[in-house]
């Protein structure tokens, strides 16, 4: 899934960046610095926020389920639908909890929230969803983690820039202080808060339920009038019962989820030839739990002025890199160090867009677009059926993605839709 901005977006999970222009990616890096800065904020949330890498989490599951589906029929038919009750769980929690993916511009106030959740009854549990009716509008805006997401960001962004956004995803969240009465929250604080819910499953649902219609934010008001007393409080005594009935803190949840992240995406990867993904993911991992979790980082990043702010940046592609920057051409360069076989991390694009095609029904390659923009061994019928030329051809990436799960001599059938 796709998280747009006005002149590139990033896409979430699957840590591939693109610019919308076909000039030279070395030159556009330098012209679009506000782009850059921008996505690689929410590059940086998919390597540290537990929401993120749950959402990575469920597409490996999703595939893991599409896999062995595969593999035990025989065949494959797209596009596929044939999900089992945990993965039509996971679709539902994941299309709750992440929210719209319009944008709207009017200038107009949150008339009403509506609540709305369904049971989940493999862990007992509701997933909620919120929606906004907003004054002399009828249609409803689906509250969610893109809202938070995107406004961490806008905030950062904003405060180096001149901008002009639409005003929902990226200011959803002042309307939402604003409709709750707790319009005198200074944007340090709600930043600060923003960042907190995104350790949530549900992020949406603990903003509205705990903090805004909640009594945290009214009962401690002389906490969350300061920045400073309210980073202390939320970094040192927040907490939460977590859904298997233990204790959780920001700094639980958080080395769980990294202990996730490495594990699951390096079993994801264990082909031999993915050796430079695994030692990416490892040395993410490793950065992540040393440099960004003892902190509130996009708080910090918030109040950083703009050298800081590049200085930190810089580290962190000098520490862990990006592992693709893409054109409107798919063009790629990567920021990893030197000497990495950049070749490889295709496969996060390969993995991002056979999911795409299996649900779309598509039957084209994944890749195609990126192999003949970066002087691949792509032909003609790659795009209409790409079985047809890679039999033997260990070159293909793709070739090779479909060998290291066994779906290399899976039958594709493709259905109309």
């Amino acid at each position: 899934m796709k998280l747009e901005t006005l002149a590139g977006f990033y896409s979430l999970s699957f840590f591939n960046l693109h610019i919308k222009s076909d000039e030279d990616l070395s030159l556009m890096l330098k012209k679009y610095t506000q782009t850059f800065v921008h996505e690689f904020l929410h590059y940086i949330q998919d390597i540290i926020l537990p929401y993120n890498i749950r959402l990575n989490l469920t597409n490996l599951s999703l595939f893991s389920f599409i896999n062995l589906y595969a593999i035990e029929k025989g065949y494959l038919t797209i596009p596929f639908n044939n999900w089992n009750d945990e993965s039509i769980e996971i679709i539902k929690q994941r299309e709750y909890t992440l929210g719209s993916d319009q944008f709207f511009t009017e200038e107009r106030k949150i008339e009403q929230i509506r609540t709305d959740y369904f049971l989940v009854p493999s862990i007992n549990a509701r997933v909620f969803k919120y929606e906004a009716l907003l004054v002399g509008k009828k249609e409803a805006y689906h509250l969610g983690a893109r809202d938070l997401l995107e406004y961490i960001v806008h905030k950062i962004e904003s405060k180096h820039y001149s901008i002009h956004v639409p005003r929902m995803p990226y200011e959803t969240v002042d309307m939402l202080f604003d409709y709750y009465g707790l319009s005198h929250i200074n944007f340090p604080v709600r930043v600060l808060i923003v960042e907190i819910c995104l350790y949530n499953d549900n992020p949406m649902h603990h903003l509205i339920n705990h903090f805004l219609n909640g009594n945290l934010v009214k009962d401690n008001i002389e906490i969350f009038s300061d920045y400073n007393a309210s980073y202390s409080f939320l970094l040192s005594y927040y907490g939460w019962l977590a859904r298997g009935g233990f204790s959780e803190t920001i700094f639980s949840k958080r080395e769980r989820r990294l202990n996730d992240f490495q594990k699951y995406l390096c079993d994801m990867f264990v082909h031999p030839q993915f050796y430079e993904l695994r030692s990416w993911i490892e040395r993410v991992s490793l950065y992540s739990r040393n440099t960004l979790s003892s902190r509130f980082i996009f708080s910090d990043f918030y109040n950083m002025d703009i050298y800081d702010l590049f200085d930190f940046l810089s580290d962190i592609i000098d520490k862990i890199g990006l592992p693709m920057v893409l054109n409107e051409s798919y063009q790629c360069i990567s920021l990893l160090p030197q000497g990495t076989d950049n070749l490889q991390f295709a496969q996060f694009l390969i993995l991002q867009n056979f999911l795409i095609n299996a649900l779309s029904g598509n039957s084209s390659c994944p890749i195609y677009d990126f192999c003949k923009a970066n002087d691949g061994m792509c032909e003609g019928c790659c795009k209409t059926d790409p079985f047809e030329r890679f039999t033997e051809d260990d070159t293909c990436p793709y070739l090779l993605f479909l060998k290291s799960y066994g779906l290399a001599d899976i039958e594709f059938k493709y259905l109309s839709k």
